[in-house]
């Protein structure tokens, strides 16, 4: 383990510290390089956090302490956050540079790979941050409730967030007239649109925190459905409308630029929004070039792609393949939860693994033969309905 985060953390170095050495060979002579320079040390950071990361989510979760998982997301946000807001704004101060001074600056390829990469691990690091904050709350409490609570407190962040780099933008005063008017144009049709997508996933933590979400494999089909409105309808028009706004600031800009770091804060929060849309399509352009090339290699060299038959083996009668159309004759006794009552054999659990809630006095709950695992009613009937293994341990129910 330890060779592979020496490995890991040389090549996270290479990729995010490469520009350094170009920077250190032409000489750093004024903002615009030590702009870079900063940008390229920040994303050197995000190397030992990720590193810092791994190592101590295996010593916390490895371990039989039982607040082991609320301690590394307490250190992954006082970490976390403060990398992510510095990324941030380096960001913003080189993406300023750039939209000044169009290409003629030295070192443009540099920033455009510089920002690229901080977009994705940018991402990678918020979507983490995320994820712990909320996890802090489950630590207080294994509900529901408690999670839709953490959610929609991150999502008025966001929207305080968006609120104000609306108004930074729309009340710019532009030093020209005319085409700086146009960029007072983009920034509002980019912020109506950007709201209506917010308030649009105001239902999503309803729908990703309930009840049935926990009960249900499967991803709910309402997220389905916005992955696809996504891919078909936002990501191609703000692709275009993202690229419409870097032809104006390379355009007027240098006229009509005022205050523009904050006005580049609305521009990669809004810019971001495009970035998954971006790495789906990569993959799946590397996806059929994978495909494609491994059928013409099929044809030239069709004696290393033979085909090997296997005799197909019994399935298990453990009732996992088995549909709804074909429910499984498992009675379960339902009980009533009693913290103090310890005439029953079984294991006393902390939550219902299924659902992730908490048992609460005089509730219906069902025991799991012959383990005697316990589960809230409600959630083992409907997983008796399609396994006859148990959550926990995987052992085959008794008639």
């Amino acid at each position: 383990m330890n060779n592979f985060r020496t490995i890991s953390s040389a090549f996270g170095i290479a990729l995010t510290g490469w520009p350094l050495i170009i920077l250190f060979t032409n000489g750093i002579k004024g903002s615009y390089e030590f702009s870079l320079l900063t940008n390229s040390l920040t994303l050197m950071a995000h190397v030992p956090f990720w590193v810092g990361f791994e190592f101590f989510a295996r010593k916390y979760l490895d371990a039989p302490s039982t607040n082991g998982e609320a301690k590394l997301s307490v250190l992954t946000v006082l970490f976390g956050l403060p990398l992510f807001i510095g990324t941030y704004c380096v960001n913003a101060q080189l993406l300023t540079f750039q939209a000044e001074k169009s290409f003629t600056l030295p070192f443009s390829n540099q920033a455009l790979y510089l920002l690229t990469l901080s977009a994705v691990l940018e991402l990678a690091l918020g979507f983490l941050v995320v994820v712990c904050f909320i996890s802090i709350f489950e630590s207080i409490e294994h509900t529901h409730r408690i999670r839709k609570l953490a959610s929609y407190a991150l999502w008025s962040v966001a929207s305080l967030f968006l609120c104000f780099c609306a108004i930074k933008s729309l009340s710019a005063q532009y030093s020209q007239p005319g085409d700086c008017e146009e960029m007072t144009k983009y920034w509002l049709v980019m912020f109506i649109q950007f709201g209506i997508v917010q308030l649009s996933l105001l239902w999503v933590p309803a729908v990703l925190f309930s009840h049935n979400s926990y009960l249900n494999e499967d991803t709910p089909p309402a997220l389905k459905r916005l992955g696809a409105l996504y891919m078909l309808a936002y990501f191609p028009f703000n692709l275009y409308w993202c690229h419409a706004g870097l032809g104006h600031f390379y355009d007027i800009f240098l006229m009509c630029g005022k205050d523009d770091i904050k006005l580049m804060f609305s521009f990669i929060y809004y810019g971001w929004s495009i970035v998954p849309g971006c790495i789906v399509c990569l993959c799946l352009v590397l996806g059929i070039t994978g495909y494609l090339i491994f059928i013409v290699l099929k044809k030239l060299f069709p004696e290393h792609f033979v085909n090997v038959h296997y005799e197909p083996m019994e399935a298990e009668n453990d009732g996992s393949s088995l549909g709804l159309d074909q429910p499984l004759n498992i009675k379960l006794e339902a009980q009533e939860f009693d913290a103090d009552n310890n005439s029953y054999k079984y294991s006393k659990e902390e939550v219902c693994s299924i659902c992730l809630e908490e048992f609460q006095q005089k509730q219906q709950i069902a025991p799991w033969k012959p383990c005697q695992h316990l589960f809230h009613y409600e959630c083992i009937q409907n997983w008796a309905q399609r396994r006859r293994n148990c959550p926990i341990c995987k052992r085959n129910y008794q008639l």
